[in-house]
């Protein structure tokens, strides 16, 4: 009986290392995602795009944590620029931020977006 235990305690844990297989609905809303991120011009109203990208974010989320337990390493990675976007969105929200400070969040989420996508597409 213990063996059944102890077998089945490792086989669960050892389930949450497997990476999740290729997705097709992922691979395009990863893609949306950079392409969000390519055209913001901080120079136009901020707002619009920070909800725009915070939108295809959700969605990419809502999908990966629908499709359960499996999903969990791109939830892990699409994490940061969700955070990251988030902020950006906030502070659209509370007023107009800086021309700078849209450049440094496009910067950060270029890189970001960049990582996540290469991740969610080399998956088999």
């Amino acid at each position: 009986m213990k063996a059944i235990i102890v077998a089945s305690v490792l086989f669960l844990s050892g389930c949450s290392f497997i990476p999740s297989f290729n997705d097709v609905n992922q691979s395009k809303s990863i893609i949306d995602i950079r392409v969000s991120v390519d055209n913001i011009n901080c120079s136009l109203e901020q707002n619009p795009q920070a909800l725009e990208l915070a939108n295809h974010i959700k969605w990419f989320m809502f999908y990966s944590q629908s499709k359960g337990l499996t999903q969990r390493d791109v939830i892990e990675l699409v994490e940061p620029m969700k955070n990251t976007a988030d902020e950006w969105l906030k502070r659209t929200e509370a007023g107009t931020p800086s021309v700078a400070y849209c450049n440094l969040k496009k910067q950060l989420l270029v890189k970001q977006s960049d990582v996540a996508a290469k991740a969610v597409l080399r998956r088999f």
